[in-house]
């Protein structure tokens, strides 16, 4: 994968290359809402069907300033690596 920008788009093709996360961004697509596992259903939400989010404080609803982009362990390292190869490490010794 290529370390052109760290965006959303970016985001996106990492959750779906993660299997976890992608088996779950396809349970919450094609499962009726009503359906869905309460824990689940309470705990994430897709925005724009492909972007899966979580809440920051469990009790309060899902709003814009409530949601926290969900990735796992092998993203947050890419992430963190992305960050420390592109604004940190300048690469002298």
């Amino acid at each position: 994968m290529k370390l052109d920008a760290l965006n959303i788009d970016l985001i996106i093709q990492l959750q779906a290359q993660s299997p976890q996360i992608s088996s779950l961004i396809s349970y919450l697509s094609t499962t009726p809402q009503q359906l869905q596992h309460p824990r689940i259903r309470n705990k994430f939400r897709l925005v724009n069907c492909v972007l899966l989010v979580s809440k920051k404080k469990k009790k309060e609803p899902f709003n814009a300033t409530n949601l926290r982009i969900h990735v796992d362990a092998s993203i947050g390292f890419y992430i963190a690596l992305y960050i420390h190869l592109t604004f940190l490490h300048l690469g002298f010794s």
